[in-house]
């Protein structure tokens, strides 16, 4: 989350700067003024931030927490308390190396996370053989591009068959970004198939920028009839809930959403500007001039992205 931070601020400053650069030298200041609604700068912010702070989304998730603190599961027709026991251990012994799991048809997929780092032998994926719960087996490692990180992972049996993804995220400077797509048909012998290079989807700052080559940090595979698709969320300013079909890899996102495209109107963070697509320098501009929408947010890292996603059986809803 750091390195996210870190490359979300740098990014910030840049735009800004050239940002106000193109105002003085092509007039670009009034495509960026506040428009005229008869509300000042401060009104707006204090309203704002009084509605997000009276409507906290966190809250109801805070009070769940307490009221089931001692429930170690909760099943849909029952709150119980069950007590967990480790059948068996894949032992890798590196010290904060594994990041996450996925699992298949008898084999888990671990992912690496900043240490080591791409390009070491041990970085990667890690394939293990589950079949015998009691006694899981190490079977290799689907290596991770030089200079990222392997986050996050997963697997699905979809209509190209079993398909593995992983997300890039550099670890040191340089490292790619995007996601790697894999065949583990035979999940000893994995095949790639592509990868993939995330961007903004803000066509202003993308093409005139260089808002390109951001990591992923998370993922999912799903299907629609006989389509397959992957989810990515991916470290951009701007529609950072990508979905790409692995049938046309080339053809960049096939949709996207993001937090400026909070609504609707009555919802606690509605967009500002629920009819723009945030592609020209006027739409940036617009999301600017709303007390920074985008880095208002709550807690420690204020920034409003999209983190994580989770996508129904049917690939209908995320």
């Amino acid at each position: 989350m750091k390195l996210m931070q870190k490359k979300s601020r740098n990014k910030l400053i840049l735009t800004i700067t050239l940002i106000l650069l193109l105002a003085l030298v092509a007039s670009a200041v009034s495509v960026l003024a506040h428009p005229d609604d008869g509300e000042d700068d401060g009104a707006l912010h204090e309203h704002t931030m009084l509605d997000g702070a009276q409507r906290d989304p966190s809250a109801a998730l805070s009070a769940h927490d307490l009221a089931t603190a001692s429930i170690v599961s909760d099943g849909p027709a029952a709150k119980v308390t069950k007590n967990l026991a480790a059948a068996g251990r894949g032992t890798r012994n590196v010290l904060d190396a594994t990041t996450d799991v996925w699992a298949l048809n008898g084999y888990a997929y671990t992912g690496t996370f900043n240490n080591p780092c791409g390009g070491d032998s041990e970085a990667g994926i890690w394939v293990w053989d589950v079949g015998n719960k009691n006694n899981p087996q190490f079977v290799t490692i689907i290596p991770s591009p030089t200079g990222s990180r392997s986050n996050d992972v997963r697997v699905a049996s979809m209509n190209s068959g079993d398909i593995l993804v992983h997300s890039n995220e550099a670890c040191v400077s340089g490292g790619p970004g995007g996601f790697e797509v894999y065949n583990v048909d035979d999940p000893a012998a994995p095949v790639h198939l592509a990868s993939v290079q995330t961007d903004d989807v803000n066509a202003f700052l993308r093409d005139n920028l260089g808002f390109v080559d951001f990591g992923v940090h998370n993922l999912w595979l799903f299907t629609q009839g006989g389509n397959d698709y992957v989810a990515a969320t991916v470290e951009s300013e701007f529609g950072n809930f990508q979905i790409f079909d692995l049938a046309d890899l080339n053809a960049g996102p096939v949709g996207f959403w993001g937090a400026e495209s909070i609504g609707p109107a009555d919802s606690p963070f509605p967009s500002p500007h629920p009819d723009e697509d945030y592609t020209t320098l006027a739409d940036f501009g617009k999301i600017l001039d709303v007390d920074d929408y985008l880095f208002d947010g709550f807690g420690a890292s204020r920034n409003r992205f999209l983190h994580d996603v989770t996508i129904t059986a049917d690939g209908t809803r995320a």
